[in-house]
């Protein structure tokens, strides 16, 4: 029987569009039915105007026509144009025998995405909706569309009958070729007798089918689950790679893109289209893609990339069931790497850490959270922290000390001049002073800067500040001098450099210093120290730190104006000049060595040095509650007590013979009163005739009563 669409060709007087006709349908793998359909509608539908950008696209459309359609929407050579329509010059919209294309090259967002391609397969029906004139395509049996068009827009028609009918025919269109994703790939997934491939090939086709983003993503995120799955049956190590560059490439944003109810669109690479991209999708999504970054992280045995995911999945609004996640977190929290943190993290990852007492949420690049009542013991505070929602950066040459951030290159800077003097002291300095140039002045950390005299075999002379009320001819002369730091020494073992140097390993400088002064009695010498060589966050780092401290501190409802204000006041550059005389090497007895040789430490014994230090750092004494808890430490170690005496000992400042024989006369005297003004004198006569300093006396007679 005769096509109808032929017998009015052919009453028209076009029998040769006939044979363009059949070649077309030859082509194309658009069903007979559906293409008289179609060829009723496109070709003598008296509704579309036929003007240069309208044209009847199934036989006739302008050679120039088709080649701009082919290339701005990238369409296959097989592929038959059915309909081609330009809104203005640089937003076009094409059906096709395999699917529907629209294009905007006009840089106007208000025409619509810049460009997608939907397959037939994936479109489930087309409607028009009266009400706004509308077009619109739907991937799924949902009552959502994923994009319309104004009926003008597409057809340059305001008739709600001719839009409806446009719309039911590119519905006869999809019924054609639509593919149910639940019944062909969701169902198939779930039986465990297809192989992994096949499964894996499956979720690439459910990817090709899928428009909407949820349904992208959970086609992804079923592939990453195979993948996993696979892992644990094979240990093969690429299919933890391929599930993690599947997750990388999902998108997920940083919370401060949503302040003030914002949103935006996005384009992930693996989807066909733009979709809209709220707090609630993007929480939703980072819940779905940190719940198998936890997962990768443990198989891989790396816990605290899990542990950060953990700590970000539990402050989510829209996460299920925590419990589970909190059972991990206690997991890698008393596994045995955890008290071990300071000697197995890389310092970039840790120089800087919160303790809070609820760390639900608080996921942060650059400061790492814990559990205030859970800190690695590897960690240690001054006297008095760790106090919640203070940031403590770490020493870099000291992995277990951390302090306090507000202030910290003062501090670190004098720990530094510190070392520095007692180095000097070692190598045999007669005279350290020191200069301030600019910052916080020497004399005002007079009390802050340590006194390590009777280490290292030397008689101490004279040590004073400018603002010393005591003076003598000494203050005379270095305040006149602009000098506000003094000693004086009488060194009388060979100079030595001592172990337990932290700042040193890491100072060129010094090295130098110590290879001039025992190879050539280098006899002076001066040297810079700065604040700037004690920072270790740089201005460029601090804008992002204290962002992201303000969101922990919001998260963990702390007041974090308040706190930003202290933790990150201003601080201005300290330089000071330390400049030393040494005694000539000649002068010293050969016969006096500075050190008797130690044994080695057992790993053990290290922690348990490490506590004997942290006990005696702020007093050179272990008080008697210090004394029980190094006690169970001393158990827990399994350190017998003579041992642990010689460590102690190892610990403790060795006196010069001067020392030890003023020790001695202080155990004479028993309990005696040392306050009494009778003893006292006997006391003072003593220290003057050993050469004694009032000052180190002081220091002896506390550690000797403190014992």
């Amino acid at each position: 029987m005769e096509k109808e669409y032929y017998r009015k060709l052919i009453d028209e007087g076009k029998k040769d569009v006939i044979s363009a006709v059949r070649s077309y349908l030859e082509d194309s793998r658009m069903p007979n039915t559906i293409f008289e359909k179609m060829f009723n509608f496109f070709y003598f539908g008296d509704w579309i105007k036929s003007e240069y950008s309208d044209r009847n696209a199934l036989i006739g459309l302008h050679p120039k026509l088709e080649k701009e359609a082919r290339r701005r929407h990238r369409l296959i050579d097989k592929e038959k144009i059915l309909y081609y329509r330009k809104r203005k010059d640089k937003v076009t919209f094409v059906i096709t025998d395999y699917g529907v294309s629209w294009r905007n090259d006009s840089g106007d967002a208000d025409w619509g995405e810049d460009y997608y391609y939907i397959p037939w397969e994936s479109i489930n029906r087309v409607e028009y909706n009266e009400t706004d004139c509308d077009i619109e395509f739907y991937s799924s049996p949902s009552k959502t569309p994923f994009d319309w068009h104004g009926i003008y827009i597409l057809t340059k028609s305001t008739n709600d009958e001719k839009g409806k009918i446009f719309a039911d025919l590119l519905t006869d269109i999809s019924k054609c070729f639509y593919r149910d994703r639940d019944t062909i790939y969701r169902k198939e997934l779930e039986n465990i007798s297809v192989p992994i491939r096949d499964k894996l090939n499956k979720c690439e086709l459910w990817l090709k089918d899928c428009v909407e983003f949820d349904e992208c993503l959970d086609a992804l995120l079923n592939k990453v689950d195979i993948l996993l799955a696979e892992y644990e049956k094979t240990n093969n190590i690429e299919e933890l790679d391929s599930s993690e560059a599947l997750l990388g490439s999902i998108p997920v944003f940083e919370d401060s893109r949503f302040n003030d109810g914002n949103w935006f669109f996005d384009k992930p690479q693996w989807t066909k289209r733009r979709h809209k991209i709220t707090k609630e999708v993007n929480e939703k999504t980072r819940d779905l893609v940190s719940e198998r970054k936890i997962k990768i992280a443990l198989l891989k045995g790396e816990w605290l990339d899990a542990r950060h995911n953990i700590i970000r999945t539990l402050g989510s609004n829209s996460f299920g069931d925590k419990r589970e996640l909190f059972k991990q977190l206690d997991k890698i929290e008393s596994d045995k790497g955890w008290n071990s943190f300071t000697s197995i993290i890389d310092y970039q990852k840790r120089k800087l850490i919160m303790p809070l007492r609820d760390i639900s949420g608080c996921s942060s690049q650059n400061i790492e959270v814990f559990r205030i009542d859970n800190i690695p013991n590897s960690i240690k505070f001054p006297v008095g922290h760790p106090v919640a929602g203070t940031i403590y950066i770490g020493n870099p040459f000291v992995p277990n000390m951390y302090i306090p951030y507000d202030g910290y290159e003062f501090e670190f800077f004098l720990s530094k001049v510190n070392e520095y003097c007692r180095l000097l002291q070692c190598l045999g300095a007669t005279e350290i002073t020191i200069k301030t140039i600019k910052g916080r002045s020497a004399s005002d950390s007079k009390e802050q800067i340590s006194n390590i005299n009777g280490s290292v075999g030397v008689k101490v002379f004279s040590a004073s500040g400018e603002k010393n009320e005591t003076q003598n001819y000494h203050n005379d002369r270095t305040a006149s001098a602009g000098i506000e730091y003094y000693q004086r020494f009488n060194p009388n073992i060979k100079p030595f450099v001592p172990e337990g140097l932290i700042w040193y390993k890491e100072q060129s400088d010094w090295q130098s210093l110590v290879q001039q002064r025992l190879m050539g009695n280098m006899l002076e010498f001066s040297q810079r120290i700065s604040t700037k060589e004690t920072t270790f966050v740089s201005s460029s780092e601090v804008l992002d730190i204290k962002a992201q401290a303000e969101f922990l501190w919001s998260k963990a409802n702390i007041n974090y104006n308040e706190k930003s204000k202290t933790e990150f006041k201003s601080s201005e550059e300290t330089e000071w000049i330390v400049s030393v005389k040494f005694k000539s090497l000649d002068e010293f007895d050969d016969n006096k060595t500075s050190q008797k040789p130690q044994k080695e430490l057992s790993d053990n014994e290290e922690k348990y040095k490490e506590e004997v230090l942290f006990y005696l750092e702020d007093n050179g004494v272990i008080t008697d509650i210090e004394r029980r808890f190094l006690e169970k430490k001393r158990v827990r170690l399994g350190i017998s007590e003579e041992r642990a005496k010689e460590i102690e000992e190892e610990c403790l400042p060795q006196l010069t013979s001067e020392e030890k024989e003023y020790i001695e006369a202080l155990k004479e005297l028993g309990d005696a009163d040392l306050q009494n003004p009778r003893i006292r004198r006997m006391l003072d006569h003593e220290r003057e005739d050993l050469g004694i300093s009032e000052e180190r006396a002081l220091e002896l007679e506390k550690q000797y009563c403190d014992q």
